[in-house]
């Protein structure tokens, strides 16, 4: 089945079920195909010249949204829960929350809004990095360093830096 406008053809639907939505000649195009991922997955395809670049699915084994690069592997994962990973297929989950996972260094550009509430903040403005702690109530919030963790066992608190600038290593 094909959809024409201006006697150009802008939309088929091919024999085997892919959808495919092009404004030239198999040059480029976005195709929604059933065929290529099955039972086990449900997923959309961008294809140039009739070869997949990327792939974004469910995949039925564990639920995750992915995001694929062709002959990459997997750039972004989501998880039911809402774990994200980017540059891991799995995800760390953490029983606290969602966790964003990430493979590779994460850089900060431009500043947030001051005055959050219980937030951490990891940003840049000009030549200041900025790691920030912002507590419930006004003036609280505090930066711990932890180490140890490994192996199922808990971390320790190594140092602090408190609303006042002070700092305490090795204290409680």
């Amino acid at each position: 089945v094909s959809i024409h406008t201006n006697a150009v053809e802008r939309m088929r639907i091919t024999s085997g079920g892919e959808v495919i939505v092009s404004n030239s000649t198999n040059h480029a195009y976005f195709s929604i195909d059933a065929a290529n991922v099955g039972a086990s997955e449900a997923g959309m395809f961008l294809k140039i010249g009739g070869v997949t670049k990327w792939e974004t699915y469910t995949a039925a084994n564990d639920g995750n949204y992915n995001i694929y690069s062709q002959g990459q592997g997997i750039k972004l994962a989501i998880t039911p829960t809402g774990d994200i990973g980017i540059g891991t297929a799995s995800p760390t989950s953490s029983i606290s929350g969602s966790t964003l996972d990430v493979t590779g260094a994460i850089v900060a550009r431009n500043a947030i809004a001051a005055h959050q509430t219980s937030a951490a903040a990891l940003s840049l403005y000009g030549d200041e990095a900025s790691l920030r702690a912002y507590g419930v109530l006004a003036g609280s919030g505090y930066l711990t360093f932890r180490t140890g963790g490994g192996g199922g066992s808990a971390d320790t608190e190594r140092m602090r830096i408190d609303t006042s600038g002070n700092v305490g290593i090795g204290t409680d």
